[in-house]
């Protein structure tokens, strides 16, 4: 490795070298070592308790492995010679940079070494490995405040794991959280917690339970002078996470980011109060497929999630697809399109009369001879994708080919919402599926070996989604059915692909019953002609809507 190696590093670090890791046991030995300077009299014993804490942690503590993979046993043999030795978990030294201080890398660092394999005389090749980075913007629930964030994929991931940027920056240990911008913002909201000025009221429980949460995790430091009323919670599952703007853009995005920051002002600063739970009973008539609807009345303060499974999106992001659905009906409208909603979208419109709470996109299917007609509608009110416009709800599609199926679909987003992959499309989008078909049946053009029967799907009715009335299969069973959704009312799933970050994501099942407590579920009292379909959660009704009944779901319960 040359000098001039060395001369860059030394920039990007801000630092004239690096100190190696210590294996565990050297770790603990030294420890042992130093005991003495902070108990007694030793020369750090009369610093405050809570400052030797965290500085013990910081100075002796383990760091979590983030690029090795730690060895759990204690002790190793060799079977050759027979002996034993004790296994040493040698972190990976990482040059931590001033860049790191100022964002927030989960860990991460950058990373110094050689080649496995001699490249020239038996020599290896010197490399340096800097993590991928992403410039995102979080919402500071505690401190009411936006912060445009330097962070790798792994910040993300952690920061949904422990549900929010403030829980990240509280719970995070400081060994693992390494940034002093980090740091900064861990005592800034920490002096908000403690402090008794008026920013606290009696009535801001959105502090309170916060404060609530961060004094049991040992991360919080007061006095016990400091007065909050808070809230005791007995159950895990009843965490009421209230998220706000979460993730912006990256990058290797060019779109002008206030932009966004436009659009989820004017469609989420103030859905927070533009509708309150009611006492009158909410009666919803299911208009005809011609007819102009009026929005259904939605509340976001039930809003809660579930740790076994958690909402994908948030209510500002919510809110963003429901004004993009809305949009995207008119021009339907306008232009006399026949769409339906399909799949994840209709059966979170079946089951919660909005879209799955853990899902994160909208499925949308359209005959293949409107293709044209779609086209031309759209190159007057919508954007190519790439193109730059000032109207914050000018909507971008982009047409992609896949090549492994042989079929193309259409992809729906605001110009100016961000990417959060390296893909071409921004989220939240909507998938347009089209299908193929002849006298009797349907088929998607991505999905041949299912065919739907016509009569399970004409006429279309109006279904409940969220505020909207969308069009959907005269008989979402049917539907179900053909394509193998089974067991839709007793099995709650998620799919293992993440549409937002476009990666792979966890696949989780579970009872619904265990859910109905904290997410809405509808249930169904039917007669021949109508269904009434009750949105209840924890046995406590939203509204009750009136709905064409289902033929499919008739003669199927009355053979039960």
């Amino acid at each position: 490795m040359g000098k001039s190696t060395f001369r860059n590093l030394n920039k990007i670090s801000g630092m004239s070298g690096w100190l190696p890791a210590m294996p565990e046991p050297i770790r603990q030995l030294v420890y042992k070592h130093d005991k003495s300077k902070w108990t007694k009299n030793g020369e750090y014993a009369r610093l405050p308790k809570h400052y030797k804490k965290r500085a013990i942690e910081q100075i002796y503590g383990e760091k979590e492995p983030v690029h090795y993979v730690k060895d759990t046993r204690k002790f190793i043999v060799n079977h050759e010679t027979g002996v034993w030795t004790r296994v040493q978990n040698v972190p990976v030294t990482v040059v931590h940079t001033t860049q790191a201080d100022q964002g927030l890398w989960g860990g991460e660092g950058v990373l110094i070494g050689y080649e496995d394999f001699p490249v020239v005389d038996g020599y290896h090749r010197c490399f340096i490995s800097v993590p991928k980075l992403m410039k995102l913007l979080f919402y500071s629930e505690i401190l009411d405040k936006h912060y445009a964030v330097c962070v790798t994929r792994r910040t993300v991931e952690k920061i949904e794991q422990v549900d929010g940027f403030d829980h990240y920056i509280l719970k995070t240990p400081l060994k693992d959280l390494n940034s002093k911008f980090g740091f900064d913002l861990r005592r800034q909201m920490l002096h908000k917690l403690a402090n008794k000025d008026s920013e606290l009221s009696d009535d801001d429980d959105k502090l309170k339970n916060i404060f609530d949460e961060t004094r049991q995790n040992d991360s919080l430091s007061l006095s016990s002078k400091t007065r909050l009323i808070t809230r005791n919670i007995q159950n895990d599952e009843q965490l009421f996470i209230r998220r706000q703007i979460f993730e912006i853009f990256d990058d290797y995005t060019a779109v002008d980011d206030s932009a966004y920051t436009n659009l989820t002002h004017v469609i989420c600063s103030n859905f927070d109060n533009s509708l309150t739970q009611s006492n009158n009973k909410i009666i919803l008539i299911q208009p005809n497929i011609l007819e102009k609807y009026d929005l259904i009345p939605y509340d976001y303060t039930i809003w809660q999630t579930s740790i076994s499974l958690s909402r994908s999106v948030t209510p500002c992001e919510h809110s963003i697809m429901m004004k993009l659905l809305l949009l995207f009906d008119k021009l339907c409208r306008k232009n006399q399109i026949q769409y339906m909603m399909i799949d994840g979208t209709l059966l979170g419109s079946y089951r919660h009369h909005d879209l799955i709470p853990w899902d994160d996109d909208i499925d949308l299917l359209m005959s293949v001879k409107d293709k044209r007609r779609l086209n031309r509608a759209i190159q007057k009110h919508f954007v190519m994708s790439g193109k730059t416009t000032n109207d914050i709800y000018h909507i971008e599609y982009f047409r992609r080919w896949d090549p492994d199926k042989s079929f193309e679909y259409y992809k729906f987003y605001f110009s100016s919402s961000l990417k959060l992959s390296s893909n071409n499309w921004k989220w939240p989008f909507i998938d347009l599926i089209f299908y193929h078909e002849n006298r009797t049946h349907l088929w998607h053009e991505n999905n041949f070996q299912f065919t739907i029967k016509k009569s399970y799907i004409f006429p279309l009715i109006l279904r409940p989604l969220g505020r909207l009335w969308l069009p959907a299969p005269q008989s979402p069973l049917g539907y179900f059915d053909s394509v193998k959704y089974l067991n839709v009312d007793r099995e709650c799933f998620s799919q293992n692909w993440s549409h937002k970050y476009e990666q792979l994501k966890e696949n989780l099942m579970m009872n619904c019953d265990r859910l109905k407590h904290i997410y809405p579920f509808v249930t169904r009292n039917c007669t021949k002609v109508s269904c009434q379909e009750s949105l209840q959660v924890n046995k406590k009704v939203i509204h009750n809507a009136i709905i064409k009944n289902d033929q499919y779901y008739a003669n199927k319960v009355s053979l039960m």
